[in-house]
């Protein structure tokens, strides 16, 4: 009987890239089944890191005879949109994933200036959009009944702002339809778009049609199209108007006429059908890469990390490796591959290649964004009425005062949108999940706390990212040159360094860059084998 030969491979970071990329090669079946991969698996934290910040909460019951119930709480909040998010659902539909229709309702608020006191906060609510791409419509906001006025003159100062409002929903529409129009692929000059920004575009586009500008364009940017992005890629206000565009008009496009989900029974089932594969005892947990290093041997390379599952952190180090996936955010990627590059002599070819990805790689901008879980109603509208779903408010325009000192259990992030998911429970105060606070929550209503990167697209980071992926002549997102680096000097020697995250893929970087960037990476590491594939999602 042959002996199979064994590929070792390395996967450092549990998140949905990580994971995708450990699974696909765990369940590849090579024809002949003369090859297999080890695959393993390294992450800092205590559990694998996708599901590593989530927690289960108790809910009281509604009534006495009832029991109480658990909730699981994903930390971040995971949602699927069916338009731009088409590989991800394929490969949820192959993995048994369950997903659950839900289409989200949004309130549009700002926060008064210098409220930033838990209880104190004034949360005015603008605009109520009822989700389902538009098909619900969109709400009246309690402050157009709460007019304050005497009795005599109520009536007609809530008719007054009735139709105030009535008339800024009508601009509204014929604004949403030109965004419609303007981010049709069709009708959109590539050139332009590739390098511009949302800002510049915003400027372009309300230069180009007077009757555009004097119905308030800019304003409808302003009060719409950034909050929604800010709270789609979790980053600042300023981020949003520095994104390049392209992804933007992309995302609403695709996102028109389709339908929000959500994993039915959380991440920790998608996780648990992800690591499936891969034996419990190549799954390192508590384990944080610090290094790599290229063998002896010259044909491998090794893994060295600390290991913190015991009081005293000890140094590790697992050799043997023939490809190393760095599905981590690219500041910790961008480190590794240095420490890797400095194991290399100067003279070497191999060493040049690794320096510019870790030069492309520093261009990247990540976000640290806050998501604290808790039951603190007061970054939420303040009339209850305007609660929805998702709750978005920015800070108004005066300014807020952010050397306000706000309790040390809460983490301010000023400067973006603050939102707030709402989970539905039978009785008590609401169960929140709120994003980047720029209002304090309540220290005793706190539940849980994470800062969580973000990567954030620029065009000086898009074009470094063409350097890593990118679209072929059919459309399809396939590896750049700086994907697969060799690690030794032999060609002999098949063993390559990849990377994958939801930077390293087309669109805005969410869920579907993760899958979408490991795919791509598995296939370049069969290739490099050569080992022959079908479609692998």
């Amino acid at each position: 009987m042959e002996t199979k030969r064994t590929i070792k491979v390395a996967v450092v970071g549990s998140g949905l890239a990580g994971l995708t990329s450990a699974y696909l090669l765990a369940n590849f079946q090579p024809r002949p089944a003369d090859t297999e991969f080890e695959i393993h698996i390294f992450e800092k934290s205590s559990v694998l890191g996708m599901d590593a910040q989530s927690l289960t909460v108790k809910v009281r019951a509604d009534s006495d005879n009832a029991k109480d119930e658990e909730i699981r709480i994903d930390v971040p909040m995971r949602s699927i949109q069916g338009g731009p998010y088409p590989k991800l659902m394929k490969f949820y539909d192959r993995l048994g994933v369950t997903l659950k229709l839900h289409d989200y309702s949004y309130s549009f608020s700002t926060v008064a200036p210098n409220n930033l006191k838990p209880k104190t906060s004034s949360i005015k609510t603008h605009m109520i959009y009822n989700g389902a791409s538009g098909r619900a419509g969109v709400g009246v906001p309690s402050t157009i009944y709460g007019v304050q006025s005497r009795a005599p003159l109520k009536t007609l100062s809530v008719l007054l702002s009735l139709i105030q409002w009535m008339l800024a929903m009508f601009i509204f529409t014929i604004h949403y339809i030109r965004l419609l129009s303007l981010s049709r692929p069709s009708s959109r000059t590539p050139t332009p778009l590739c390098r511009e920004t949302l800002r510049a575009w915003t400027k372009r586009t309300t230069q180009q049609n007077s009757i555009f500008c004097m119905l308030g364009w800019e304003v409808f940017v302003e009060d719409v199209i950034v909050p929604l992005f800010s709270a789609v890629c979790t980053t600042s206000v300023n981020d949003v108007w520095e994104h390049p565009v392209a992804e933007i008009l992309d995302y609403i496009w695709l996102t028109f006429g389709t339908h929000h989900y959500h994993a039915a029974h959380g991440v920790r089932d998608i996780v648990s059908r992800l690591a499936s594969p891969i034996p419990q005892r190549n799954i390192h947990c508590d384990a944080e890469v610090d290094v790599l290093v290229p063998s002896v041997s010259g044909s491998t390379a090794s893994v060295g990390f600390t290991s913190t599952h015991t009081n005293n952190s000890e140094g590790c180090i697992i050799s043997g490796f023939s490809h190393i996936i760095l599905a981590t955010p690219t500041w910790h990627s961008a480190k590794l591959i240095e420490s890797f590059a400095s194991k290399i002599p100067k003279q070497s070819n191999l060493r040049l290649p690794f320096e510019e990805a870790v030069r492309k790689l520093r261009l990247f901008h990540t976000y640290r964004s806050t998501v604290i879980t808790h039951r603190d109603a007061h970054v939420l509208p303040s009339h209850q009425n305007d609660w929805r779903d998702l709750n978005l408010v920015l800070e108004s325009l005066g300014t807020v005062d952010h050397d306000v000192k706000a309790p040390s259990a809460t983490v301010l992030t000023p400067g973006c949108t603050m939102a707030t998911h709402i989970f539905p429970t039978p009785c008590g105060p609401p169960l929140c999940q709120t994003t980047n606070p720029i209002v304090s929550v309540d220290p005793k209503s706190i539940l849980s706390q994470s800062v969580l990167d973000r990567s954030v697209l620029t065009v000086e980071s898009k074009t470094a990212r063409d350097s890593f992926c990118h679209p072929s002549s059919r459309g399809e997102w396939t590896q750049g040159r700086l994907q697969g680096l060799g690690m030794h000097e032999t060609e002999k020697s098949p063993a390559r360094l990849w990377l994958c995250g939801a930077w390293a893929y087309g669109g805005i970087p969410l869920l579907e860059g993760c899958v979408g960037s490991a795919e791509i990476v598995v296939q370049g590491i069969l290739k490099s084998e050569r080992l022959e594939h079908s479609p692998l999602i």
